[in-house]
């Protein structure tokens, strides 16, 4: 595989509900940022991101980070952000059979870093997604939350880093509606809900 590692740095949103629906409805929305190496086409991945969610009016985030394979973990460390938080997240393959994961919050100097066990990755993709999360099974529905930008977005290989672009870029669709635009530049990704 070509790949070794992302990184990026996100600015944590600020989230709002869908145009037309009550800003006070108890209806709860959520939804996933994350930098991730291998997570699609391979049967090993890592990713690292932050959650975000909104129900009557007050927003919630945290950081997560979770390993795909046989021998997946999740965890969830304690790391307080607030929207416009600027999260530097990087994940790196460091060998056959573990990688790390960094995080840290640049606002406020807190970070997580842990090495996981990972069974051999692929290094076939690096990503920059939003993803939903779950409900039992149906995704929340996605809060609007503006603009949410993945900055200085590089993919590690055994030569250096490169840049996003050539990137595929794959829009979020939820409920047959496409939900985003997206625009990248060397290394901007980012991601408009429309």
């Amino acid at each position: 595989g070509t790949f070794t590692g992302a990184v990026a740095t996100l600015i944590v949103p600020s989230l709002g509900v869908p145009e037309g629906e009550d800003p006070n409805t108890s209806t709860a929305y959520g939804g996933s940022a994350f930098v991730g190496l291998d997570t699609f086409s391979c049967p090993n991945g890592i990713a690292a991101g932050i959650e975000f969610n909104l129900q009557s009016g007050s927003q919630t985030f945290n950081v997560f980070y979770q390993t795909f394979g046989d021998n997946a973990i999740s965890s969830s460390p304690d790391m307080s952000l607030t929207a416009g938080d600027a999260i530097m997240i990087n994940v790196a393959m460091t060998n056959t059979t573990s990688s790390t994961v960094y995080i840290i919050n640049q606002s406020t100097g807190q970070t997580v870093f842990d090495v996981v066990s990972t069974e051999p990755l692929c290094g076939e993709n690096a990503h920059w997604l939003l993803q939903g999360i779950g409900g039992d099974g149906v995704p929340l529905p996605f809060p609007n939350f503006g603009k949410i930008t993945f900055a200085g977005a590089n993919a590690e290989t055994i030569s250096g880093p490169v840049g996003i672009s050539g990137a595929t870029i794959i829009d979020l669709e939820q409920n047959n509606t496409v939900l985003t635009t997206v625009s990248t530049s060397y290394t901007n990704v980012d991601i408009s809900y429309i």
